[in-house]
């Protein structure tokens, strides 16, 4: 069974007629108003025409494996780097100027609104597809790009586009050209940079070998050898000194028997054979006294294998004769002492110098620490030169690539259109937009109207006060 209330509250059609009709004056001149407002929106509203172009990105023309280029990063970002080229208040301004896009731009503010507009009627979309990236990952790679530009005028829309494209496809071969010959540059100033250092290294490097000529590594073998024949010279010098020693000995003994008039077999073999000369250039090979000298020198000759035998001098021949052997063992003897101090003399020269190469074997350790090092630093040095230097070859290989355009660049693919057809507004959408608006606010209007009216139209109304059905309903009697 339906309920009451729900009877009471539920409007009927005729109710809904008759809301409308008391209602007329206010919904008909609000709906009127708000439709023929949209109308007019609609049909007033300044057309605006969108012209695009389509630009392809080109991969590198040469091979990478050939001519690698120096351009890393992503499309996307190079892209957003021209963008903000562009972009910038400079060059839309410049653009405006051109073309007149937009009259009245002399004043500074008008001029900022004016970039400010065009910037936002600038629109830039790309096209991604999926590649397979480093390693086999899928990515996803920018391969062209739209530009649009909107404006009231269809050339002026076309021709900005146009305009926008050239300086797109100028911007990104400026910018390539600049950042390939950036990287040339920082290379070119490393190259220089290890250039100078190499060449700082070779003097420090000169200097310290002719510092420690004689410690450098490379010399220790040398050295060695050196140390080990000074050695054996320092020990035949020694041997040599106690030679003339002894001999020195000797000589000081004789000369002290020669004191004693005492003459061993050699020294008297010696004066006989003194005296024999004499005698033979005085007097004949016949004569008495050659003769007996001959005979006593035979005779000493044959005592020479008994040289402990000594002799004793007596008269005047001693004197005379130890004289003549004392002179001659004097001149012998400082022979010796001269002999030695040079021999001496040598000697003490070999111990320095031993000293002297055994200091170089002590330092060479320490020296050829400090010698690697800067060995060490300059083949690095080196090193890093030749791997500059090739990149820097292959910098400025990639600087021609990008100045012949064989690197990656962009192409018009379809050049700025001149639209026909308007973009916006869509008048038919924004006239039935109104009407739709105009209806919602008058049911509004009408439903708020009534909710706040106190007075009585109806069976309905009273239905809902009396909560009871009326008997009878008397019509409106028209003129009565």
């Amino acid at each position: 069974m339906e309920h009451p209330e729900s009877t009471e509250n539920r409007l009927e059609i005729g109710d809904l007629i008759a809301i409308a009709r008391r209602r007329r004056l206010v919904w008909i001149p609000l709906f009127l108003v708000i439709f023929a407002t949209s109308l007019a929106l609609a049909y007033t509203l300044p057309s605006i025409y969108q012209s695009s172009s389509t630009i392809l990105i080109e991969l590198q023309e040469i091979p990478p494996d050939i001519v690698s280029t120096t351009i890393g990063g992503y499309v996307e970002a190079r892209l957003s780097a021209v963008e903000q080229r562009i972009n910038s208040s400079e060059s839309l301004a410049s653009i405006i100027k051109k073309f007149s896009v937009y009259p009245d731009t002399q004043d500074p503010a008008a001029e900022a609104e004016a970039i400010a507009t065009m910037r936002s009627s600038i629109l830039r979309e790309s096209s991604v597809v999926n590649v397979a990236g480093p390693g086999g990952a899928p990515a996803l790679a920018t391969v062209s790009f739209t530009l649009t530009f909107e404006h009231e005028n269809p050339a002026i829309a076309q021709q900005v586009t146009s305009e926008l494209v050239t300086r797109y496809l100028a911007a990104n071969t400026r910018n390539r050209v600049e950042k390939a010959s950036e990287v040339s540059r920082f290379l070119s100033d490393e190259a220089d940079r290890l250039t100078h250092a190499l060449e700082e290294i070779d003097t420090k490097l000169a200097a310290f070998k002719e510092a420690h000529v004689n410690q450098l590594p490379d010399n220790a073998d040398m050295n060695r050898r050196l140390m080990e024949t000074t050695e054996s010279n320092l020990a035949r010098s020694e041997q040599r000194i106690q030679a003339l020693d002894d001999r020195k000995r000797e000589i000081e003994a004789r000369m002290g028997e020669l004191n004693s008039n005492r003459l061993t077999v050699g020294d008297m073999l010696e004066l006989k054979r003194s005296e024999l000369a004499q005698a033979e250039s005085r007097y004949s090979e016949i004569h008495p006294d050659v003769r007996n000298l001959r005979k006593e020198v035979r005779e000493l000759e044959a005592q020479m294998n008994d040289p402990s035998k000594v002799y004793v001098i007596e008269g005047q021949a001693a004197p005379a004769y130890n004289s003549r052997l004392t002179a001659t063992l004097q001149s012998e003897l400082q022979e010796i002492i001269g002999n030695r101090n040079v021999e001496i003399a040598a000697r003490d020269e070999l111990k320095g110098k031993l000293e002297e190469y055994a200091q170089r074997m002590l330092a060479t350790p320490a020296v050829e620490k400090e010698y690697q090092q800067l060995v060490f630093d300059r083949d690095n040095t080196l090193t890093g030169l030749r791997n500059i230097k090739q990149k820097l070859a292959e910098a400025q290989l990639a600087v021609q690539l990008e100045l012949e355009s064989k690197g990656e660049k962009l192409t018009i693919a379809q050049p700025a259109t001149l639209p026909t057809e308007p973009i916006r507004p869509n008048r038919p959408a924004v006239a039935l937009l109104g009407l739709v608006l105009a209806i919602a606010l008058c049911i509004a209007l009408v439903a708020l109207l009534e909710r706040i009216d106190t007075a009585v139209h109806g069976s309905r109304d009273i239905r809902r006060i009396m909560h009871a059905q009326p008997i009878a309903s008397i019509p409106v009697i028209p003129g009565a």
